[in-house]
């Protein structure tokens, strides 16, 4: 079912990912015959809505990283269509997606592996724009110059090697490569996680500063809640393959519909030890993406679960004020809370 998951008052969208999947095969045996499919991305809808950031969460293997492949084409999809500016990617042909590809770029999460360590930085960062001809000669090493200035690289460096770069500074040498063609989109693939704490803020800054300066749109994939919330305009929470909740960053660590949700913001530490929530253990482990049954992908791990949970798949709908989530609990869920405090939502 595809869903509206515009935020009220910008309506101009980008990006339109339907019901999209992306499955593996599973082959086993001498004869490498296919036996099931591994659903990483598993009928996901949702929109990205031109210069905003939306933020992509939840745990390891959840299908995050694959999700944002398939939507810049580096991984085919098994059905859904992704729209760009109305354009049906997945439709275009390979050499109307070579074209297409300059609108949309990705930043890797390891600036070790993500960088060819035999080339020098001035020919990674050239290496997109002698692809597509754009520059050439004392022009295209000035384009490069600019793209180092801009991510805070000096260009006298442009000759050396990866490896003579902190990992900071590697990130920026991939952030300068996706720039370097004008792109509009950006898939941030947990672009600071194998960044000292120091260098992360950092480099979200230069992603703040150059999305202010190009108007580019983010999707900003992490596992860390606290980056997220101060990156985002909206959040999408991922579980086994499924977006379960997306809304407004506020609305979304204020008020978490989805119980997966709240066991993830539960575990996120605040400065001050006093308004620590309490931590929400879940049970057991993440079932395989191979193995899930019929019913909610998180019923087997949550509190609230009930034999409709077991048995049929929530739809994902907007539960008011532009906040999506798939849960058949979440009026029970709301219910019980209210009983527990008649001022809720309303207290301040």
């Amino acid at each position: 079912m595809t869903v509206e998951t515009q935020t009220p008052g910008r309506t101009e969208t980008l990006i339109r990912v339907s019901n999209v999947k992306k499955w593996f095969p599973v082959k086993e045996g001498f004869a490498n015959l296919k036996t099931d499919y591994l659903k990483a991305v598993d009928d996901v809808s949702f929109d990205i809505i031109r210069g905003e950031t939306l933020g992509l969460v939840g745990e390891s293997g959840c299908g995050k990283t694959t999700l944002g492949r398939v939507m810049v084409c580096l991984e085919k999809a098994t059905a859904g269509k992704v729209l760009f500016d109305d354009v049906d990617i997945f439709s275009l042909s390979s050499k109307e997606l070579r074209k297409f590809r300059r609108n949309m770029q990705i930043v890797f999460q390891d600036p070790y592996d993500s960088l060819n360590p035999r080339m020098k930085v001035e020919e990674i960062i050239a290496e997109p724009l002698q692809i597509y001809g754009t520059h050439r000669g004392a022009e295209l090493k000035k384009r490069v110059a600019e793209l180092m200035n801009v991510v805070g690289l000096s260009p006298v460096h442009a000759r050396r090697f990866p490896h003579e770069f902190s990992g900071g500074q590697r990130q920026r040498v991939g952030v300068a490569r996706a720039l370097a063609l004008n792109p509009r989109f950006i898939v941030c693939d947990e672009p600071v996680s194998a960044l000292d704490v120091s260098i992360q803020s950092q480099t979200i800054n230069l992603l703040e500063d150059l999305q202010e300066e190009f108007g580019l749109t983010y999707l900003f994939i992490s596992h860390d809640l606290s980056v997220v919330k101060h990156i985002s305009d909206r959040v999408a929470v991922m579980y086994l393959g499924k977006v379960v909740e997306l809304a407004d960053r506020e609305e979304l660590y204020q008020s978490p519909l989805h119980p997966y949700t709240k066991a993830l913001l539960s575990a996120v530490p605040v400065p001050n030890p006093r308004l620590e929530k309490k931590r929400i253990i879940l049970e057991g482990s993440v079932p395989s993406p191979q193995e899930r049954g019929p019913g909610c992908c998180f019923s087997s791990r949550c509190w609230l679960a009930e034999d409709i949970c077991r048995e049929e798949e929530p739809y994902f709908e907007d539960c008011g004020s532009n906040h999506l989530a798939a849960c058949h609990m979440i009026e029970k869920d709301r219910e019980a809370v209210c009983n527990l405090n008649p001022d809720w939502p309303n207290k301040e």
